[in-house]
């Protein structure tokens, strides 16, 4: 064989082996199991030892797992139960490595700190990246079973992920989903990137906080652009309503930064529980905060700030700076229109050892009855610091005054030395000053000489306290200021005691926080050491008057030890005595109450007692409260009311039972309503509390009552059936209402689903109601003196717990109804009202009907997305009003809207017939002028503007019997009133016929006018003239008369006659028809009749006098019954126990003086002198 010939068979040779023979036998070897498990084995030896595995299965070629896979370094290690691969290896003929599936089973994964590498990612060498691969990567699905993570030495984590990407050659990476799910959140993601510089990306976020120490959170994040130029956007739901965006620019030049958050009505309370900050009204913002920071380490952060606390609002506003370590704040303020303000101002240096240089200002701040304007400075390290206040304060208790303060202390890191204490007030021109110290470098030892006088009464502390462990010496511990004395003397320490007392005879004389008044008296004994008290604690008060509640007879006692003792409390309030006897244990996060006894004793019902003692267990630390059945049962009654709790894991399982209990007992405490109430409640409930969550789950809840009966004044109504539950059903709770009563015709049942307990939870449910008789109004409202007919309403339930959606379809026929007061009759009546819209958005209501025997019409409609409404009034003949001293008959046509928050009232009322007779002077009650009417204040919204403009015309049958006036009126007036403001009308009212009653005698009208100009509507202004015609006598006059001027409310009378004769005679004329027989006759009967005139209004008169210029009694009195003998007499109290009275003749120059003078409480001298006579009394009252 030639050379040439064995040559191309060697190299054939070799051909066919590397290019068939050996891809073959590879083949052969990853296609089949067995050549796959030969080839793992035989690498396995040639892997290091740091990557071992317990078992391979599968064929290289598609799919194959590892069991019990380990793979260890000096920073690394991980392992996993399993470990399993599907791929397409024929994919890397076209560059691109596909895997269809990669997962690794549960396992454990070590990160141990080791040698920092050098870092090659500087700023300087990020740009200069440029990143391409030989093959492009495809992982079509990526699983990483429930996995735990140790990371150097902190507190290992839970992992779990699955994931999608695919990378190109050329360096672009495609990240289809992420699900990253930890025990306290879940990630997921989907993300563009190229992975050379600049980095352009495009990557939204979603992440869900579920961690049992932190409220439920929501975040999205959406983020784009490169490492020149970045923004994105955020929101965060749930725990808070925030949202805002974001951007970054040149992050390897001149970096530079900004985010705007938008903080939408935001509620902190719960952020601020988990980090322990717990008792707080609600605390809410809502507003903007900008923010910017650059590479130089400097961030500027600008709120623009709502923040609402305690139902107060403020603004924040200001500026601070945070530059490398100092920080800087210029006029950040908190400001309230009602609260005042507050600004500080100035730096903070050197945060690793901070120079302050603050200053608050204070602009008429608020808390509870003061107003304090002023300034507080800090200046100097904190172990120097020097403090300095200057403030005005206006008070209103004990009395109003301005208090001026003054201080100056330095804070050092063992003591705080108050140099200067400078207290003066503007009323009485008071001053109190001294100094004091508080030193805690071996001991504490307190000590401080204020002293002075302060709004009129001497202020004295002095206190001279020592503390050293385990002893306190007081050597001195006293206050006196105003109603207030507190004293402490003693040593705690084993055979020693200090006893403290504190009495104050009237708390309404102290600057307290909220309104109280009355005594209290504390007396304690405490003994032992400061490691071992024991505490003998007495507190009483015989009358106390707490924010307008009223308790007497209040006697605490505690005995024992701070941790464990006994406590006996017993008080008077509403009308009930309480008394309570417990034992109670305390320890470092729990507090354990023996509940012995417990009685509620009302004074129209018969008392309740606990039924056995009862054991109570709260753990604040871990929120488990345990209570043993604590029961409730009232004397003579076998009903009780129970309740019992039980905690386990964060959850508190509730559970309360009422058998039989005598609804009655609710009379006493419902004494305004119009009903009274009988029957017997039966009700079982649980509950269960999740205290992390603060969320209740799991209620069920059965209420009955048997022989519910509604009592009113004449009438009562016996329900056959009465029921209420809430029960959970599948995963929502469904509440239930059932109620007959047969001798009425009612029927209701209601339904209700609702996702949950909490206020925003969505709900559906129906309420239909059928009522055939409705004499049940005339047991619920004594002002309806009769009703008849029958009412069906079926109600549409939607929203929320918080905002109830109504969707209502009412049907009323009323066959009768009477009202008690004006005896009002409407009859032959129908009313609907429903929506007029699946959207439940528009109202229409529809009535018919009659008054008395007129037709009227109503019809409107009320839309509840604009709170708008429009309403029609139309009548002909309407009886509006029927009584003895009131009858009116009106036909209106009156129109109603409200828009844009203004309820408009206007149209045309006719009154063709009335007759109105108010009741007399006389009659009416008036209220002492030391008589102050409060009212429960209503919280500040948004007032409702009211507008009325109505057109009243008077027909030919309205007769007027009033103030001395009885006659028939005749005209037109227009009345308008703007909100709350008095009713003033323009037009006139003409007297077409009719007579007043002038010193007693009934005068014929001549002409007369009730003239409106604008003024108020019930104080018309007067033209009258009125006359009498005498007899034709030698004589007498031809006629005498009076004119009527000024006011309703204040008349004024002018007399006159022809021919003319002097007033005495005119009145002598109007009243007897006769002459005067004598001056002095004549000087008494203008006095009789005067008095006669002024008859029914001596009490305003009097009463005017008393509230103007403050005395207790004005009146006037004859001490016989000779009209000379009147007197005016005045009166006032200068002391609780000295009255004098001063009275000064009104027709004859006499005067008296009358002294009353209380020595006890049953004892009193009374002096009487006068121009006529003088006297004395020693009087002693005995009371039975």
């Amino acid at each position: 064989m030639s050379f040439y010939r064995l040559f191309a068979y060697v190299i054939l040779s070799l051909a066919v082996l590397l290019f068939i023979v050996l891809p073959s036998v590879l083949l052969g070897l990853i296609y089949s199991s067995s050549g796959s498990q030969w080839l793992v084995n035989t690498a396995k030896t040639w892997l290091p030892e740091t990557v071992n595995f317990s078992r391979f299965d599968g064929r290289l070629a598609d799919r194959f797992a590892f069991d019990q896979l380990r793979i260890d370094s000096a920073v690394f290690s991980a392992s996993f139960d399993s470990v399993s691969v599907a791929w397409q290896p024929w994919s890397l003929l076209d560059s691109s490595l596909v895997i269809e599936n990669l997962t690794l089973g549960s396992g454990e994964i070590r990160i141990r700190q080791g040698q920092t590498a050098a870092d090659d990612n500087s700023p300087s060498s990020l740009d200069s990246i440029s990143t391409s691969l030989p093959i492009a990567i495809d992982l079509k699905a990526f699983e990483l079973r429930q996995s735990w993570f140790f990371i150097n030495q902190l507190p290992q984590q839970q992992f779990a992920a699955t994931a999608s990407l695919k990378v190109l050659q050329s360096g672009q990476l495609t990240l289809r989903s992420l699900q990253l799910q930890h025990q306290y959140a879940s990630i997921s993601a989907d993300a563009q990137a190229d992975l050379s510089f600049p980095f352009k990306h495009q990557l939204n976020t979603s992440l869900t906080l579920h961690s049992p120490d932190y409220p439920g959170t929501r975040l999205k994040l959406n983020s784009s652009g490169d490492m020149k130029n970045l923004q994105g956007q955020f929101d965060v739901r749930d725990s808070a309503n925030i949202n805002g965006s974001f951007s970054l620019k040149d992050v390897l030049q001149q970096a530079s930064w900004q985010a705007d958050l938008s903080i939408n009505d935001t509620t902190l309370n719960d952020w601020l529980s988990a980090f322990a900050i717990n008792g707080l009204e609600p605390l809410r913002l809502d507003g903007n905060v900008n923010l910017t920071g650059d590479a130089a380490q400097r961030v500027q952060i600008i709120p623009d700030l709502d923040v609402v606390y305690a139902a107060q609002d403020a603004t924040m506003t200001g500026n601070i700076t945070l530059e490398g370590q100092q920080v800087t704040l210029k006029s950040v303020t908190l400001a309230s229109p009602e609260r005042g303000e507050l600004s500080i101002n100035g730096r903070v240096d050197d945060l690793a050892s901070p120079f302050i240089d603050l200053t608050a200002s204070l602009k008429q701040v608020l808390y509870e009855q003061t107003q304090t304007t002023g300034k507080i400075a800090l200046t100097g390290p904190l172990d120097r610091l020097e403090i300095s206040t200057s403030t005005e304060t206006q008070i209103e208790k004990p009395q109003s005054a301005t208090i001026n303060a003054k201080t100056k202390a330095l804070l050092e890191s063992s003591q705080l030395t108050l140099e200067t204490i400078r207290i003066t007030d503007t009323l009485t021109e008071g001053e109190i000053s001294g100094s004091a110290k508080i030193n805690w470098q071996q001991q504490i030892q307190v000590n401080a000489n204020i002293n002075g006088e302060l709004l009129g009464k001497p202020f004295s502390l002095l206190t001279d306290v020592q503390y050293n462990t385990p002893y306190v010496d007081v050597s001195a511990l006293e206050l006196n200021w105003q109603t207030a004395h507190l004293s402490a003397k003693g040593r705690l320490s084993p055979g020693s005691k200090v006893s403290v007392k504190l009495d104050i005879t009237d708390l309404a004389g102290l600057p307290l926080p909220l309104d109280a008044s009355g005594e209290l008296k504390l007396n304690a004994d405490i003994e032992g050491d400061i490691s071992s008290l024991w505490l003998d604690m007495k507190l009483n008060s015989k009358q106390l008057v707490v924010a307008d509640t009223e308790f007497s007879n209040l006697a605490l006692q505690l005995t024992g030890a701070p941790d464990n003792h006994d406590l006996t409390a017993s008080l008077t309030a509403f009308s009930t005595d309480w008394q309570l006897r417990t034992r109670n244990k305390l320890a470092d996060t729990s507090v354990s109450i023996e509940l012995k006894e417990w009685q509620v004793d009302h004074e129209s019902l018969e008392p309740f007692s606990l039924k056995k003692a009862t054991a109570i267990r709260y753990n604040w630390q871990s929120s488990d409260l345990n209570i043993s059945d604590l029961c409730l049962q009232q004397t003579g009654e076998n009903g009780a009311a129970c309740v019992a709790a039980q905690s386990d894991n964060g959850a508190t399982e509730l559970t309360s039972t009422i058998s039989g209990l005598n609804l009655s007992l609710l009379n006493p405490f419902i004494s305004n309503a119009p009903v009274t109430i009988e029957g017997r409640l039966t009700a079982d409930s649980t509950a269960s509390w999740n205290w992390q969550q603060n969320k209740l789950n799991d209620v069920d809840v059965n209420t009955s009552v048997e022989k519910l009966k509604l009592s009113g004044l004449d009438e009562s109504i016996t329900f056959d059936e009465f029921s209420v539950s809430l029960a959970p059903n599948e995963d929502r709770f469904e509440a239930r209402l059932l109620a007959t009563a047969n001798e009425i015709d009612l029927s209701t049942k209601g339904a209700l689903q609702l996702d949950s307990l909490s206020a925003g939870s969505s709900l559906t449910g129906s309420l239909e109601s059928r009522l055939g008789d409705l004499g049940l109004l005339e047991v619920l409202s004594p002002a309806i003196a009769s009703a008849k007919g029958d009412i069906k309403a079926n109600l549409g339930l939607s929203g929320t717990l918080n905002s109830i959606q109504v969707m209502p379809n009412i049907n009323a026929n009323i066959n009768e109804l009477v009202l008690a007061e004006t005896a009002t009759a409407i009859s032959d009546t129908q009313i609907s009202l429903a929506a007029t819209d699946a959207s439940n958005n528009t109202f229409r209501l529809d009535a018919d009907g009659m008054v008395g025997s007129g037709k009227f019409n109503l019809s409107g409609e009320f839309d509840v997305n604009s709170q708008q409404l429009k309403a029609q009034l139309n009548g002909q003949q309407l009886q509006l009003i029927d009584t003895p001293k009131l009858a009116v008959t009106v036909t209106p046509d009156i129109k109603v809207t409200l828009k844009d928050n203004r309820l408009s009232v206007t149209g045309d009322v006719i009154v063709p017939e009335a007759e109105i007779t108010p009741p007399q002077l006389s009659n009416v009650q008036r209220s002492s002028s030391d008589v102050v009417i409060k009212q429960q204040q209503q919280p500040k919204g948004r007032a409702l503007e009211t507008f009325a403009d109505i057109s009243l015309t008077l027909g030919d049958k309205v007769n007027v019997d009033a103030y001395g006036f009885q006659g028939q009126l005749q005209g037109k007036l227009n009345i308008k009133q703007k909100n709350t403001g008095v009713a003033r009308g323009e037009g006139e009212i003409g007297v077409k016929t009719g007579t007043y009653e002038v010193y007693g005698q009934e005068l014929i009208i001549e002409r007369g006018q009730l003239v409106y100009n604008g003024g108020p509507i019930g104080n018309p202004s007067l033209n009258l003239q009125v006359v009498r015609n005498l007899p034709k006598t030698t004589g007498n006059p031809e006629r005498v008369g009076a004119r009527v001027q000024g006011t309703l409310q204040e008349p004024t009378l002018d007399l006159f006659s022809n021919p003319p004769m002097p007033d005495a005679s005119v009145l002598s004329y109007l009243m007897f028809g006769r002459a005067p027989n004598s001056p002095s006759e004549s000087s008494n009967l203008e006095l009789q009749a005067a008095l006669l005139l002024t008859g029914d209004m001596t009490d305003s008169f009097t009463q005017g006098l008393k509230d103007t210029f403050g005395f207790d009694e004005v009146a006037i009195d004859s001490a016989t019954s000779d009209v000379n003998d009147t007197s005016l007499y005045i009166g006032k109290y200068l002391t609780p126990r000295l009255y004098i009275k001063y009275g000064i003749g009104l027709v004859e120059s006499t005067s008296s003086f009358f002294l009353r003078y209380q020595l006890t409480d049953h004892l009193w001298l009374e002096s009487t002198s006068s121009t006529e006579s003088q006297g004395g009394d020693l009087i002693y009252s005995i009371e039975k």
